[in-house]
């Protein structure tokens, strides 16, 4: 999901931000699983982060907003440790709660009486409600390439929460991420 966001530090081990991300589409002709229900469009997301580091072991919590009505908003919660580090090079495990409400529940993993219809009996109405969207494990390499560039890579484990698991359009209810990135620092 392609970001921007500004931050800054209010003490040493202290930092809060602001961002604006852009969420991905979802097609009903994605996936046979979809066929009948309503397109997710791609949207916007605007969110404000803090986190706290204490030590090798850091804290974030994040709040975020779609910029589309009804899509809903979801919160994050984020502890790491960082088991290794060198001057250029670091390594941390970490563990990330994720909270969405109502409506994002409802966008992401509810099917609607016109959609159930719509799915040839495929699917069932659902309308979880809001709670533990999902939760992950983590490892993260951070290498400092210059005085502003760095580079990240992450893998990890994410598994849904119970009301997104129930969802008939659910269909893996754990899955491996990972993702590389570039960061820049002023």
């Amino acid at each position: 999901m392609p970001a921007i966001g500004l931050q800054t530090n209010l003490t040493d081990n202290w930092t809060i931000g602001t961002y604006a991300a852009l969420a991905r589409a979802r097609k009903s002709g994605d996936a046979d699983r979809l066929y009948g229900t309503d397109d997710i469009d791609r949207h916007g997301n605007l969110g404000v982060f803090t986190a706290y580091q204490l030590g090798n072991a850091k804290i974030e919590g994040s709040y975020y907003q779609a910029l589309k009505s009804g899509y809903g908003a979801t919160a994050v919660l984020d502890l790491s440790y960082r088991l290794w580090n060198d001057q250029d090079s670091s390594f941390s495990l970490g563990a990330e709660l994720k909270w969405s409400n109502e409506k994002a529940m409802r966008t992401y993993f509810g099917v609607k009486s016109h959609e159930a219809a719509g799915s040839n009996g495929q699917l069932r109405t659902y309308r979880p409600d809001a709670g533990l969207r999902s939760y992950a494990l983590y490892g993260q390499y951070t290498h400092k390439i210059s005085e502003s560039w760095s580079l990240q890579g992450l893998l990890g484990v994410n598994t849904l929460g119970e009301e997104a698991k129930d969802s008939p359009l659910v269909e893996k209810k754990s899955s491996v991420f990972g993702g590389i990135g570039l960061g820049y620092s002023f």
